[in-house]
């Protein structure tokens, strides 16, 4: 999931696997805040790292468009450069949370304006989505089964596009596949695939 999902991703959310698709689970001109997520968490599975997640307002953005920078062991939030953080937003269908990363081959700066229009219009732009589950002090996500994925794409006659690998699919696809069906078959990863945080308590 290029750097919440390379890093949410490559890094951790979405270690191995993840849905990559041009649009993502549910609606980002829709998406509010998700101010349970905003904060500091500890992954401590992959080395000790920490995800910094907050909302920077950025004229522009979608109201509910946030970032999460991942600070290794060692390292200082201050050294981190606005490329290497990841930018996102989660969405609620049915009972479950869903959570999406924005990708692109132009890799732009959503933390300057002007940055979202440029992801907007790439052509090859998409999302990494991955099912999350979001307790008080706790943060359970899952990238996805990779093999399933691949099943439905097939299936459905969608095909990869651009550098970061994305299925072309249709408007509000995922969306209504997760509305009939749920989690429980794209979000059920090995258990060793999924990335648990737990929040840091000042």
């Amino acid at each position: 999931m290029a750097r919440l999902f390379l890093a949410l991703s490559a890094s951790a959310l979405l270690v191995t696997g993840c849905v990559p698709v041009t649009e993502g689970a549910g609606d980002i001109n829709k998406a509010k805040p998700n101010k349970n997520l905003i904060g500091s968490w500890l992954d401590q599975e992959r080395e000790p790292r920490t995800w910094v997640v907050d909302r920077p307002d950025v004229k522009g953005n979608p109201e509910g468009v946030m970032r999460v920078r991942i600070v290794e062991k060692n390292e200082k939030l201050e050294s981190q450069k606005s490329k290497d953080a990841l930018w996102f937003f989660t969405a609620t269908i049915g009972k479950e949370t869903y959570v999406n990363a924005l990708v692109s081959d132009t890799d732009p700066d959503l933390s300057q304006e002007g940055g979202f229009k440029k992801w907007s219009e790439d052509p090859k732009r998409g999302y990494y989505a991955g099912h999350i589950k979001i307790e008080k002090d706790r943060v359970t996500i899952d990238p996805g089964d990779e093999m399933v994925l691949d099943g439905l794409m097939r299936e459905a006659k969608f095909s990869k596009v651009g550098k970061s690998s994305v299925y072309q699919t249709t408007p509000g696809w995922l969306t209504a596949y997760l509305e009939k069906n749920g989690p429980k078959r794209l979000f059920a990863s090995d258990k060793k695939s999924r990335t648990v945080l737990t929040r840091v308590v000042d």
